[in-house]
């Protein structure tokens, strides 16, 4: 159905709405009449405003629950794609730890700042106390209870979300 057609049953309809709603008794004089019919379409009106507000309500929570979801997606992507990186950075970090190669620690220095610059923060682990929200403990050594004692591999965060959590030894407290 095109829109003229739509337009034209629309107000086909309130006419009818206008005309049975009114009463058309003889009882009633023409100012009455009037009166009448001017509380309808009062009526009518007030219905039609609450219908456009409710209309404008939905499409703003649309538009924000779309923005919403693009904004999740991009961070999901971003998460993936920092994740897979950091398997690259780890493998540059043990390259520079055992050569004196400089190319390999300044690609390293840039990398890192490329990846906080991104969002991506180190979970300091060495000597914190244990949080297995933050570190997964691989195995307990010597040391000071519930502390880690030594950090294998580095855990990351973005944005207070646990990206890779840290591969750790605790401390059994002997």
């Amino acid at each position: 159905m095109n829109l003229t057609m739509h337009n034209k049953k629309h107000k086909d309809k309130q006419k009818e709405d206008i005309e049975t709603k009114v009463p058309h008794t003889e009882d009633l004089n023409l100012e009455e009449q009037v009166k009448e019919a001017v509380k309808h379409l009062e009526e009518q009106l007030e219905r039609t405003k609450e219908d456009h507000l409710r209309m404008a309500a939905d499409y703003s929570n649309l538009v924000k629950r779309t923005e919403n979801e693009k904004r999740m997606l991009l961070e999901l992507g971003n998460e993936r794609l920092l994740k897979e990186l950091l398997e690259i950075y780890d493998d540059l970090e043990t390259s520079a730890e055992h050569t004196n190669d400089k190319g390999i620690k300044n690609i390293l220095i840039k990398f890192k700042k490329v990846i906080e610059n991104a969002g991506l923060e180190e979970i300091i682990a060495l000597n914190e106390d244990f949080d297995p929200n933050m570190h997964e403990a691989i195995e307990t050594a010597e040391g000071p209870e519930n502390k880690v004692v030594k950090v294998f591999r580095k855990g990351y965060k973005i944005k207070n979300k646990i990206l890779r959590p840290s591969l750790v030894s605790v401390g059994r407290g002997n």
